[in-house]
């Protein structure tokens, strides 16, 4: 699975390789919109795929938050990719059904699995560190930041999976109180139905028809 969602630039490294006793793991930088991301993956098995490319990846866009550096981020998405490797492995119990846009419902070994809750704890991990939001809707989540970069991360969730279909922005308006007007609409994922909210700057209908800032309700 390939998140980045973007065209390839001449700026992006190639995949690397890295880990040991069953968890190797693939990273590379990428450019987008100016900025260096970071990209982390797997492989059904440790050798390059046929492809160039992990056959599960997610992109952290590394945002950090007070207090930690993207360095520590970047360290943070490789033991997540460690933690899902060996989740996935003969170790870890085999499990084909968890990746980096699923794991909280569909695992196959249940919610009380080690490896799972290793995993879990590593995407935990990272949220504190930065707030990109990568895991929290599909592989790109629409968190608490500026729509144009959570339009563009839901747009690379489109790409990656059929079953991922968005509403349009609905505006609420509140007459008696502007500041407490809002922007609401749904998200479905599958049989999945996610609720996002959101907000404009000036509590005013922005011209493009979506709110300034968003964040995302399962």
């Amino acid at each position: 699975m390939e998140n980045s969602g973007t065209s390839a630039s001449t700026l992006d490294k190639k995949w690397s390789s890295s880990g040991w006793n069953g968890k190797f793991y693939w990273y590379r930088t990428i450019r987008r919109c100016g900025k260096t991301w970071f990209q982390c993956g797997i492989s059904a098995n440790d050798r390059t795929p046929s492809s160039g490319k992990p056959s599960h990846s997610f992109t952290c866009k590394l945002m950090p938050r007070v207090g930690y550096t993207e360095q520590k981020i970047m360290k943070a998405c490789e033991e997540t990719a460690k933690a899902l490797k060996f989740h996935r492995g003969p170790t870890g119990g085999r499990c084909d059904s968890c990746d980096f846009r699923n794991v909280q419902e569909v695992c196959k070994l249940g919610k009380y699995s080690m490896s799972r809750s290793q995993f879990r704890m590593m995407m935990d991990k990272h949220d504190k560190m930065c707030s990109c939001g990568c895991f929290d809707v599909g592989c790109h989540a629409i968190s608490i930041t500026e729509t144009s970069t959570s339009k563009l991360a839901l747009g690379q969730n489109l790409e990656l999976s059929d079953d991922l279909s968005a509403g349009e922005w609905t505006f609420v308006p509140e007459e008696s109180s502007p500041a407490k007007a809002y922007w609401t609409r749904t998200v479905k994922s599958g049989d999945e139905i996610w609720n996002q909210y959101g907000v404009s700057k000036d509590h005013q209908t922005p011209h493009d028809d979506q709110p300034d800032f968003s964040f995302t309700c399962k």
